[in-house]
């Protein structure tokens, strides 16, 4: 199968999620030919590669798939080098644990403001 066509998400976006493969910043997890989740990650700057998009289709979670990736995604970004982060919804405790026991821990809070 090709990882373009994995979800509507990814199919509203197929320019987008070329590009990610081609830079080789874009993994699938694949049981029996279907794809069960999706990493991305961004090509290092100073040293430093941000996680994500983190993605899961509702009918597999709670398998391990997003947690194994997000942690293998993790390893290459480390092992060419470079530092890995991601940013997490502090209210999502299932993100939280997965990346909690990919090895990250939280490091700052950050809060969005908007002015009218």
């Amino acid at each position: 199968m090709d990882p373009v066509d994995f979800g509507r998400e990814i199919a509203d976006n197929t320019e987008w999620a070329k590009i990610q493969i081609d830079h080789g910043t874009l993994w699938f997890w694949e049981v029996d030919g279907t794809p069960v989740s999706m990493v991305g990650h961004r090509l290092p700057v100073f040293g430093v590669s941000r996680v994500g998009p983190v993605y899961m289709p509702a009918e597999f979670r709670r398998n391990g798939y997003a947690g194994a990736l997000t942690a293998h995604v993790s390893a290459e970004i480390l092992a060419a080098g470079n530092q890995a982060c991601l940013f997490t919804d502090q209210a999502n405790p299932t993100s939280n644990k997965i990346y909690q026991n990919a090895g990250y821990r939280p490091i700052a809070d950050f809060v969005v403001l908007s002015f009218t």
